[in-house]
């Protein structure tokens, strides 16, 4: 049984924290005297972990997904493998793989060799991670929309002889074959539509297997499991490559399991909880869901690869837990909030009020429901997921709290905010379950524990007043062995004493919890000497449903920052033919590049950071409006959707020149 069962009832949130005597490190109220480093005594590693559920919970789904009907070219409802024949098809895949590379590539030693794996979230993804947890390989999960050259790095610098992927890459690797000597088998989870394919992969010397194939040689040649060691290498995640060559973080068992102890306390996690997987799995919030959700006994139902319809999957799976990123919160605030209170008419004076109401209820008591407004209007809401949902997640970026507390309200579910990195297995912080005040990341995890050091250049000490303030840096068995093949940025990021830096500025509030105030590595100083925080800006921005983007620029030679803006178009236009006045002709190109529609927008945006607590020097003051998304594909999106701001900055240079030009700011540029 879970150690901390039922532990949680007793939590004190206006006392979340606990020192350790005569020291700043701070720890989880529940763990004063020592970190805790996995959820049960028998299970420390990812293998142990399924095995523990699988002997427990053989029947119970374990991945679900939507099979599509090409007759009615519609996807159906959701077909369920259990615990039991994953663990058959694990088997299988394991054995086949083994058999292949020993008898066709004369592999002597598998273990601790590396296995890529390329594709959206699909049960196939969550299976050869668990071939690679039973015959102790190292797993190099690649984003579905990485470029060529990520891929060439990542397979040449991890050493990749092997990788199980949708047939959708197939072409793009023969593409490169001559640059990734290392790779020598490829496995299709798709059948092979063009059998061409086969032999076209023998003219570039790899050799090409459907999935089922492989599992049907494990079937007739079984190989034993070779279990790893808590300390083994799991995987190798490579960052998104923001500022260089990605960095190949080292995970090993012991990291996992700890953060499985984490969550399946934070979550209140259990054998019927049901998550939605589609966020990427090469990124660790991804993968550590499916981890903690495998050790609680839970069920996975994946998305059927279009985004743009995850709300129908929903409604089809009906989750109990839905995990998402600010991103995507914010998406889905835009929406309910033009429904809401900016719907018109009397419908929308009852649902200001509704809202209204509600939100003073969650701030004096924490309630969210409401005996009346909530089966009147927000019903729909929870629908709108499924209706199931009891737990709303967010990390990986800050987010509003007006979008925080509206969508508690709006959906009358926990939802809980995180803070973590790779390099610790997503685990750092979390807001505890069913406190529901918002403006922090919470307490630290039950396996990590933390302290802030001083950054006194930008004037940030353990002294300050109300609030110590400093850098969050992080100690515990989640955090990674290493960066791979490269000691120097290793020692960079982790101290003599385990310390992991965080690079994030933080304070302690009066209840103990970590609040995010800033961040070192992505900070600039303008000319008048105030430090600028671009993504804490961005973020705030970013709430206003009439923008979908937005990329903050400024430097050491202005006094003044300014923006790119990329419109929501379904909302953006309306309100910009009423700012030009009898525009109603207009389209968005030429509302975009309107004077008038820009000088309003900047005193739109100006009004909401300074409710948010923008100082001055922290607006834009001047805005460039472009109707092409940051993406991926055009190289200003990370594989994670976060901008890249060289990049983004080299695109839209003379836009910036012509945006300072214009409000004639060049009184920083002295010599």
């Amino acid at each position: 049984m879970y150690q901390f069962k039922d532990s949680y009832k007793n939590l004190n949130y206006d006392k979340q924290t606990i020192e350790v005597p005569g020291t700043r490190i701070l720890r989880h109220q529940l763990t004063p005297d020592a970190l805790i480093s996995r959820p049960w005594p028998e299970v420390g590693t990812i293998y142990e972990a399924f095995q523990y559920s699988l002997k427990r919970y053989p029947a119970r789904p374990l991945l679900g997904h939507r099979p599509f009907d090409k007759s009615t070219k519609k996807y159906g409802d959701y077909v369920w493998q259990t615990y039991s024949q994953i663990n058959e098809r694990v088997n299988n895949l394991g054995s086949g793989i083994c058999f292949v590379l020993e008898k066709e590539f004369g592999f002597k030693k598998i273990v601790g060799s590396t296995l890529g794996v390329w594709s959206l979230n699909r049960p196939e993804f969550h299976i050869v991670n668990q071939v690679a947890a039973a015959l102790n390989l190292k797993t190099v999960p690649l984003y579905e929309t990485l470029g060529p050259n990520i891929v060439k790095y990542c397979v040449n610098h991890a050493e990749i002889h092997t990788i199980v992927l949708s047939a959708n890459h197939i072409r793009g690797l023969f593409q490169i074959r001559s640059e990734i000597p290392t790779l020598k088998c490829l496995i299709s989870m798709d059948p092979l539509e063009d059998i061409k394919l086969k032999n076209e992969a023998k003219k570039y010397n790899l050799t090409l297997y459907e999935i089922d194939e492989v599992e049907s040689i494990g079937r007739e040649h079984p190989y034993p499991h070779n279990p790893p060691k808590p300390k083994d290498c799991a995987t190798i995640m490579y960052t998104s490559g923001t500022t260089g060559p990605p960095k190949g973080t080292i995970l090993t068992h012991e990291n996992f399991v700890a953060s499985m102890a984490c969550f399946i306390l934070a979550f209140r996690m259990t054998q019927d909880d049901v998550v939605i997987s589609y966020l990427p799995l090469p990124h660790i919030f991804g993968r550590a869901l499916e981890e903690v959700m495998v050790a609680a006994g839970g069920s996975i139902g994946y998305f059927h690869g279009d985004p743009n319809e995850l709300l129908l999957d929903s409604q089809v799976l009906k989750p109990t837990v839905f995990p998402g990123v600010p991103r995507i919160w914010n998406k889905v605030y835009q929406s309910l909030a033009a429904a809401t209170i900016e719907a018109p008419g009397k419908v929308g004076e009852l649902l200001r009020m509704a809202v209204a109401e509600k939100l003073k209820n969650l701030e004096e008591t924490g309630e969210l429901k409401h005996p009346v407004w909530d089966e009147k209007y927000f019903k729909k809401c929870r629908m709108a997921i499924g209706g199931q949902v009891r737990l709303l997640i967010t990390g990986a970026a800050p987010i509003g709290i007006d979008v925080l507390q509206f969508l508690r309200i709006a959906f009358s579910a926990i939802f809980v905010e995180g803070y973590g990195q790779t390099e610790n297995a997503a685990a750092t912080t979390m807001t505890l379950y069913g406190d529901n005040k918002a403006g922090s990341v919470g307490t630290p995890h039950i396996s990590s524990e933390i302290k802030l050091i001083d950054v006194p250049e930008m004037q940030y000490t353990s002294k300050d007043k109300p609030y110590p303030r400093g850098e969050l840096c992080a100690r515990g068995p989640n955090v990674m062995f290493g960066y791979y093949k490269d000691e120097k940025k290793t020692r960079a990021a982790i101290d003599e004493e385990g310390w992991l830096h965080s690079g994030d500025i933080c304070q302690i509030d009066d209840r103990g919890c970590i609040v995010i105030v800033d961040r070192i590595k992505h900070i600039f100083k303008l000319s008048n000497g105030e430090y600028i925080a671009p993504e804490k800006i961005e973020q705030i921005y970013l709430q206003v449903p009439l923008i979908a983007q937005f990329y903050v620029h400024g430097d050491s030679l202005r006094k003044s920052l300014v923006g790119i803006i990329v419109p929501n178009p379904e909302l953006f236009i309306p309100w910009a033919q009423k700012a030009v006045g009898g525009g109603e002709n207009k389209h968005l190109q030429e509302l975009s590049s309107n004077k008038q529609v820009q000088k309003a927008l900047v005193l739109h945006l100006n009004q909401v950071g300074k409710q948010a607590g923008l100082n001055g020097f922290e607006q834009v003051k001047a805005i460039y409006i472009d109707t092409v998304p940051f993406s991926v594909e055009n190289d200003l999106l990370t594989p994670t959707f976060k901008n890249k701001r060289q990049k983004i900055w080299g695109k839209y240079r003379k836009e910036i020149d012509r945006l300072y030009a214009e409000l004639k700011e060049n009184d920083g540029a002295k010599l």
